[in-house]
């Protein structure tokens, strides 16, 4: 497990290395306003895919593990035709539906009219997105983890090229679009290869089934979870203008990236804690889980620190002196970096020992407190730091949610963790 790790993080951390550089060529090219647009429309796509793919990327590979320890070809290529089978229909109906009405969407994301032609360009990054989600998650499924890396590299990287060579928002955002869905095209080749050789063999209707009670339980918890993410910027940009959205979603966008490095722990854990619990081994289940709540608290923690105490100076540094104001926003934000990273390295070890959708219970509570701070910052017309304040208290719940519902799930008590 631990080269799997390894592996996995190598992947992660070129992946967060390449998301920074996209945003310093982002700020120098486009400027301020610029660079809010590109960040609102990044963010945009970052809640549509979560939609768009149903619950069903943690399912694909859930289920992929599964009839992949059990040598049932049959019963894999089953489950990949339903599960790509169900994104593929209901992701293209989504995105007609959201095509009718682009100028209420675009209203919606930029906070004033005349942006309808993103719609179309967002749309596109959502499906482009979505294919390479379902590839990876064949893989993960597989622990396939260096070809699992190669795919967030290669998506990751692509944002950096096309921002490298376009000097326009759309154009950026078309070429990132472009390039993603190759990715997932260059990586598809062993699903068919798992796939065509057992059409015949194929239980589509209880396979379809069965992922649809895994996914549709979880839908609304995802799009919860997007929308913690994507709803900071997209007040912000109603309430104080692109530019300031463009702040917000750029500390959000760090946030997630920091909790992206932790992504690999549970990306391995669904699949290693799904057979720990099926196998009844619950002693060497509950000795990982208190080395990952000390190790991701701690290194979170130092990550949060570092930032906030030199955001000002990689602000100014990195992004250019026009970003200066940005500082107090960047600062409060990243508190939620410990917090999400340790939803994010504990929540695939609910899942494995869970059908319910208990992580989506914790993310509606949390997406609740986000709301009412986020009321409370309009009807009392705070400042725009209110914003990421409501961020933080949103994920402070979630954290606190995750860590009751994994300790209940496991038998084990706080204190015992970090003595691990």
């Amino acid at each position: 497990m631990k080269k799997d790790l390894v592996i996995t993080f190598i992947g992660y951390a070129l992946s967060f290395l390449f998301g920074i550089m996209v945003y310093r060529l982002a700020a120098g090219s486009l400027g301020p306003e610029g660079f809010g647009e590109y960040t609102l429309a990044r963010r945009a796509e970052s809640f549509l895919e979560p939609v768009l793919i149903m619950g069903l990327g943690v399912g694909i590979a859930r289920y992929t593990s599964i009839y992949t320890s059990k040598n049932d070809a049959p019963g894999l290529a089953s489950y990949l035709v339903a599960g790509y089978g169900i994104v593929i229909v209901f992701s293209l109906l989504a995105l007609a539906i959201a095509n009718i009405m682009p100028g209420i969407l675009g209203r919606a994301i930029f906070g004033k009219p005349g942006y309808e032609g993103y719609i179309r360009i967002i749309s596109a990054l959502g499906e482009s997105y979505t294919a390479t989600s379902l590839v990876y998650s064949f893989y993960r499924g597989q622990s396939r983890f260096i070809a699992a890396s190669l795919i967030s590299i290669c998506a990751a990287a692509v944002p950096l090229m096309a921002v490298l060579t376009a000097s326009s928002v759309k154009t950026m955002l078309m070429l990132t679009s472009a390039g993603v869905f190759t990715v997932a095209a260059v990586f598809s080749p062993p699903v068919f290869l798992a796939i065509l050789p057992h059409l015949k063999e194929i239980r589509l209707a209880s396979s379809a089934k069965d992922l649809l009670r895994f996914g549709l339980a979880r839908i609304p918890g995802d799009i919860s979870m997007a929308g913690m993410l994507a709803l900071p910027a997209f007040l912000t940009s109603n309430m104080f203008g692109i530019r300031q959205a463009g702040y917000v979603a750029f500390g959000i966008s760090i946030v997630n990236m920091i909790g992206g490095i932790f992504q690999p722990v549970g990306l391995i854990m669904l699949p290693k804690m799904s057979s720990m619990v099926s196998e009844g081994r619950h002693d060497e289940a509950r000795a990982i889980i208190g080395r990952i709540i000390k190790y991701t608290a701690l290194l979170s923690a130092g990550m949060t620190v570092i930032l906030f105490i030199s955001a000002k100076y990689l602000l100014h540094y990195w992004l250019g002196p026009q970003f200066d104001e940005a500082a107090s926003i960047l600062r409060i934000a990243v508190l939620a970096a410990a917090p999400y990273a340790l939803f994010v390295a504990l929540r695939s070890s609910i899942d494995a020992a869970h059908v319910k959708a208990v992580n989506a219970g914790n993310v509606y509570k949390a997406l609740f407190v986000s709301g009412v701070a986020y009321l409370v910052v309009e009807a009392g017309h705070l400042a725009l730091t209110g914003i990421p304040v409501s961020f933080m208290l949103g994920m402070s719940m979630l954290c606190f949610l995750t860590l009751r519902a994994l300790l209940s799930t496991y038998g084990l008590n706080f204190k015992w963790s970090f003595r691990q």
